[in-house]
């Protein structure tokens, strides 16, 4: 598996994470409890961090935490990369490092957390980060899209992968065109980071 990890193809690991405590601590309660524990850490994240709305009208952490009561009802889909580090200390306490890789290879403190309902997540783009990531699905399913990068199109071909609670998918986002969708059922909660 660790030749996978640190090549360009993707690597879909069943059940890598499904004994985390993550998968039965986050939720959009923890996250919103975590930043009103700390909330300079919302200003960091916000300024030191980036946030992606993709299509929904959630546009920064502010407004994720003021979503309303009836989260589960909406359509969103968003995605943010901590840079305090109390939150990402605090999340770490809940994920372990991938077994399939080697020991102090992932980030200390960055780590990009991936929500949404049921329904389309983010549309096909390519990343533009300093290494390859893993991302564990901690809640809910979600299918990828995933299109080539233009050197691999001759041999190639656009393929999906469906991601349960508990797998880790591991991919170079800099090189595979990628895009989610979220399957009816509990929120998407995937927690990634890169590696090294």
């Amino acid at each position: 598996m660790e030749d996978y990890a640190f090549s360009i193809q993707p690597l879909l690991v069943k059940g890598a994470a499904s004994h985390w405590p993550a998968v039965y601590t986050y939720s959009y309660e923890y996250f919103k409890d975590l930043y009103l524990q700390k909330p300079e850490a919302i200003e960091m994240d916000t300024n030191d961090g980036q946030f992606f709305a993709y299509s929904s009208n959630i546009h920064s952490i502010n407004d994720f935490l003021n979503i309303s009561q009836d989260v589960d009802a909406k359509k969103w889909y968003i995605g943010w990369s901590t840079s305090d580090p109390f939150i990402g200390e605090e999340l770490r306490k809940h994920i372990r490092e991938p077994y399939f890789l080697p020991p102090g290879s992932c980030e200390t403190y960055l780590a990009w957390i991936f929500m949404g309902a049921p329904g389309p997540g983010a549309s096909l783009h390519i990343d533009w980060v300093g290494r390859p990531s893993w991302q564990a699905q901690l809640s809910g399913t979600k299918t990828w899209t995933l299109v080539p990068p233009p050197e691999c199109e001759y041999c190639c071909q656009r393929f999906h992968v469906t991601v349960h609670t508990g797998d880790i998918i591991v991919l170079n986002t800099n090189f595979w065109f990628h895009a989610t969708n979220i399957h009816p059922g509990n929120i998407s909660i995937t927690f990634g980071t890169e590696y090294e």
